[in-house]
């Protein structure tokens, strides 16, 4: 969130555990249809979890995207 000239200006991010291709896929589709959206990597489903329960800014709106494929290994929200 930022503050300009006495507006409050509130951001929106994407959240994802990919990399690589995956996390291309997130950037170039939200670039697309919502080009105000960062969309950012947190690496893992680990990592991912640990931002979540650390976000402070309630006033921001975070979109959270995890799959549930079979050969993750990685532990879920």
């Amino acid at each position: 969130m930022e503050k300009k000239s006495n507006i409050l200006v509130l951001s929106r991010f994407v959240w994802c555990e990919d990399t690589g291709s995956g996390f291309d896929f997130w950037k170039y589709l939200f670039g697309a249809i919502h080009s105000d959206i960062q969309v950012e990597s947190k690496g893992n489903n680990s990592e991912l979890r640990k931002a979540v329960g650390k976000i402070e800014n309630v006033d921001n709106t975070y979109y959270i995207l995890i799959d549930n494929a079979v050969d993750n290994q990685e532990e879920g929200l």
